[in-house]
């Protein structure tokens, strides 16, 4: 994993800047959900460039349709994933509202200590959850740029041991992004140039050196790396 080159490859690239912007632009209006769907089909297309070796795997942003497609493919099967997170986030508003509207007494002492022993119980397995879909994630990506297709990304067991097998690598990335994170949400603090400059575009340029890194593991498990110079 080198991941020195996913964060500094993009100023080699051709167009860097213009590419830049043009995610940033995207993630600045993010807040209306389709713009969304873009940036993954971006990241998907990285991906793919880095699993093949590419010299330059920093894409043009032309083939919007594709992008786009890929992008709501990859967004879906994610949230699919994501289903259990966000049923038991359900069912934990649902345990604590009899408790709250109850009127009192010794029911509801009843209630509310059942209530909150039961949306601590939850709470863990929302952590756990999440933690397997940190580590599921990377995995769909690299499925996905294998085949292309929808399908495959829930052939769940080739997806686990995708994560398996590259465990270390994928919680190297999720350290590097949440580092990367900190650093952004840092420069957030700068007044209009933070939130409508740095903000988007730092957004854009982590989940390309995210890609990058996902497309790293992709090469070993199809069995080969990466091994090619990004000079200019």
């Amino acid at each position: 994993m080198d991941i020195g080159k996913a964060y500094t490859f993009i100023p080699e690239e051709d167009d860097w800047i213009k590419k830049t912007v043009i995610g940033g632009v995207l993630a600045l209006f993010s807040f209306l959900f389709i713009p969304i769907f873009f940036l993954i089909g971006y990241q998907v297309a990285v991906v793919k460039k880095v699993m093949n070796g590419e010299e330059h795997p920093l894409p043009d942003w032309d083939d919007w349709g594709k992008l786009f497609m890929d992008g709501l493919v990859v967004w879906v099967a994610q949230f699919v994933y994501a289903l259990p997170v966000v049923l038991l986030s359900l069912c934990s508003f649902f345990i604590w509202v009899p408790a709250a509207t109850d009127p009192g007494g010794d029911i509801g002492a009843a209630l509310s200590g059942a209530a909150i022993f039961g949306l601590v119980v939850l709470a863990c397995l929302v952590f756990l959850f999440a933690i397997a879909l940190a580590f599921i994630i990377p995995a769909l990506y690299v499925q996905y740029a294998r085949t292309g297709e929808f399908g495959p990304m829930f052939q769940v067991g080739e997806v686990i041991s995708i994560a398996r097998e590259n465990f270390v690598d994928i919680l190297i990335v999720i350290v590097a992004s949440i580092a990367a994170g900190i650093v952004l949400g840092l420069v957030t603090w700068i007044p209009i140039c933070g939130w409508l400059i740095l903000a988007p575009l730092g957004t854009v340029w982590i989940m390309v050196a995210s890609a990058h890194l996902y497309g790293q593991i992709g090469a070993k498990t199809g069995g080969k790396e990466a091994e090619v110079s990004y000079a200019a």
